[in-house]
């Protein structure tokens, strides 16, 4: 037996009924099918099987390439530019740092500045860490440079 909040006795339900104030009476309106987006619009309450949904990605599409021909062509010859810089630079270029350098940090950020040697500096990777975790002290020291002004 269950007690009511109201102190009455209620009946247990049988097993394989259901009771009623759990019923819930549903309309066709209520229901919002999945994948209604479909077959132009609704679908009143029509199970969509697998062969009813969309093909798959046409052939004739090609996927976006993650690198461009353009950028392709900037980082063979980044690639070249910073094997010889980090020959004729093998010292941390960092005040009071004399660990062998392994990175080059670009003061001025990759972007128009990736190939351009002017601002290429060679650090190793504690360094270089530091440089961009602090970036107010890398300023102050010369490490970094403003992307906004005409240096």
């Amino acid at each position: 037996m269950f007690i009511k909040p109201d102190g009455k006795e209620k009946a247990k339900p049988e097993k394989g009924t259901k009771s009623q104030p759990f019923k819930k009476a549903f309309t066709k309106k209520e229901i919002k099918p999945l994948f209604s987006h479909f077959k132009g619009g609704t679908i009143e309450g029509k199970v969509i099987k697998a062969s009813e949904l969309p093909s798959k990605v046409d052939k004739a599409l090609k996927p976006i390439k993650k690198v461009s021909d353009k950028m392709k062509g900037e980082l063979k010859i980044y690639a070249k530019k910073r094997k010889e810089y980090l020959v004729s630079h093998t010292v941390c270029e960092v005040k009071y740092c004399n660990e062998k350098a392994t990175t080059i940090h670009h003061r001025k950020g990759r972007g128009i500045y990736l190939n351009d040697e002017k601002y290429f500096l060679a650090v190793c990777m504690v360094c270089h860490c530091e440089i961009e975790n602090m970036p107010d002290w890398a300023k102050s020291q010369g490490y970094s440079l403003s992307r906004l002004s005409n240096d």
